[in-house]
Parts: structure tokens; C-alpha cells; sequence
């Protein structure tokens, strides 16, 4: 079990989240019929900042409200809006990223499939996919969690190589090289910075 927590100045809301359960699905379930329900942002605490607070006390959440900003890391988006969800794996859909920045590049997570792009940015540089998305979320789940938790419940997983099949395919958005992998494989990828990287280097080269 962990918690994901979210602010709407309001009120001050702690989900509990069943790890053996896809996150994602559990954050939007508990979001369903509300404003905007398939957009929002996801943000890591560290555990040892967030036990310096006791949201249960006014004044101890107004400190936190205070400093939130500078502890919370970008690591996860979720766009599901159906107009944009496109074949294109760059804006839409559910988005991971490293948030200290030992892995390059985002994941990406749609219909139980998950994408790997070392080539692109990390999401929360390149393009918020959450710019219109009111709610913000935070947690100390960590990106190796949250990750695996991804993967674990997906079936397909593919690691982005190339942007284009062929030169003069470089006018068409999103026309990329897609491998497929194993899911032992794809967890390799989220684990260990080098392969992401030697990816992203042959990629510059060319």
C-alpha cells in the first residue's frame, strides 16, 4: 500500500493505492465524473521530506503549501483525452519520466502497451502533456515503482529507435522505429541508464 495526496487548497485529499493494482487506473477511477477527470500531473516526494509534515494539522499543512514547490519533482502525466489520443506517442496518453534523470528519454503507457523513447526529451521538459489539466498530484512512490507497476500490468512493449522508417518520411509527424521487447527486457530499460543512453547516442550520430 502507498498514498498519493492532492491539494486543491480546499480541501487536502490521501488516497490509499493498492500496488498489486495498475496506479494509473486506480488514480483515475477515483477521479471518474469529475471536471477533466482523464488529465492530470504526477509529482514525487521524497518519504524523509514528506514525514516532516502532519496534514492533519492546519498549521503543519500551510508549511507544506509553503515549500511544495521546490521538493516536487515532474515524473508523471496522464492525458487520455480522446481527440488527442492519437498514434503518436509523444503528447498524449499516460507518461513516465525519470525525475532525477538517471534514465533519459519517457516511457509511455497506452491500452496496456508500454513505449520506451530514449530519443525524446524527458516529458516534463519537452511538452507538459498536462498544460490545461487542473489537478496535480504528488507521492512518494518513486519512478522504480511506479515504473514496474506500469509494466507489470502491461502485454506489449516496444523501445522507440528512430524517428523515421525512411528520409523523406521526415515530413511526417511521428512516423517512428519502433522494437518490440520482452517484458524482462523493457524492465532492463528501466533500470539501467546505459541502455536508454547508447540509444540516444546512435540516434545523435546519425
Amino acid at each position: 500500500m502507498a498514498n498519493v495526496f492532492i491539494d486543491n487548497i480546499i480541501e487536502f485529499n490521501q488516497y490509499d493505492i493498492n500496488l498489486d493494482e495498475d496506479i494509473f487506473e486506480s488514480i483515475l477511477a477515483k477521479r471518474k465524473g469529475e471536471f477533466d477527470s482523464q488529465r492530470f500531473f504526477l509529482k514525487y516526494i521524497a518519504e524523509a521530506e514528506l514525514s516532516k509534515y502532519d496534514f492533519n494539522n492546519p498549521d503543519s499543512l500551510a508549511q507544506f503549501r509553503n515549500v511544495s514547490k521546490s521538493p516536487l519533482k515532474g515524473m508523471g502525466g496522464c492525458n487520455l483525452i480522446p481527440d488527442m489520443l492519437q498514434q503518436d506517442i509523444r503528447y498524449a496518453g499516460i507518461k513516465l519520466s525519470d525525475p532525477d534523470k538517471n534514465i533519459v528519454g519517457q516511457f509511455d503507457i497506452r491500452n496496456h502497451i508500454v513505449t520506451y523513447s530514449p530519443i525524446f526529451l524527458f516529458f516534463y521538459e519537452d511538452r507538459d502533456i498536462t498544460k490545461f489539466a487542473n489537478d496535480e498530484y504528488f507521492t512518494p512512490l518513486t519512478f522504480e515503482e511506479l515504473i514496474a507497476n506500469q509494466i507489470n500490468h502491461a502485454n506489449k512493449y516496444f523501445v522507440h529507435v528512430g524517428n523515421y522508417k525512411k528520409p523523406s518520411d521526415i515530413v511526417k509527424y511521428g512516423n517512428y522505429i519502433l522494437e518490440e521487447v520482452s517484458k524482462s527486457q523493457m524492465l532492463e530499460f528501466a533500470s539501467n541508464p546505459e541502455l536508454g543512453s547508447k540509444i540516444l547516442t546512435k540516434h545523435l550520430k546519425i
